[in-house]
């Protein structure tokens, strides 16, 4: 963990955790961006959903919503239509959707975006770093 110092705690440590894994979503978002498919919507289902700090973490990081799923299946629903459609049983991408209930909808607080920009800019930049060395 970039900055780890004795100062720092158990919580620390899994704020930091879960921060890197907004900061590497939102990295993915933009390298998907940067090849012609932005997104402008976020979802979020299963496990990691459940944690409405976590989800706060990604809304503030994204500076987006982010759509959370109740009783949704996730991931597998996903690749049960992305098979379909590849199968020929339907060409409706936007048909799942008729699978889904939305719950709660998580607002960025605006009051973070200046944090979590700073933030992830030395998580790139650490990234950058050590994806030399390795």
């Amino acid at each position: 963990i970039h900055g780890l110092s004795l100062n720092h705690d158990l919580r620390h440590m899994w704020r930091a955790l879960l921060e890197g894994f907004a900061y590497a979503f939102r990295h993915h978002i933009e390298v998907f961006a940067d090849m012609g498919h932005p997104s402008k919507r976020y979802f979020a289902s299963d496990g990691g959903s459940n944690s409405r700090f976590w989800m706060q973490i990604c809304a503030d990081v994204l500076q987006a919503p982010v759509q959370l799923l109740k009783g949704h299946p996730g991931s597998s629903l996903g690749a049960a239509w992305v098979g379909a459609v590849a199968a020929g049983l339907t060409n409706d991408w936007g048909g799942v959707s008729n699978y889904v209930t939305y719950g709660e909808r998580i607002e960025p607080d605006p009051a973070n975006a200046a944090l979590y920009d700073d933030g992830y800019r030395r998580f790139r930049s650490v990234y950058k770093a050590v994806s030399e060395v390795s």
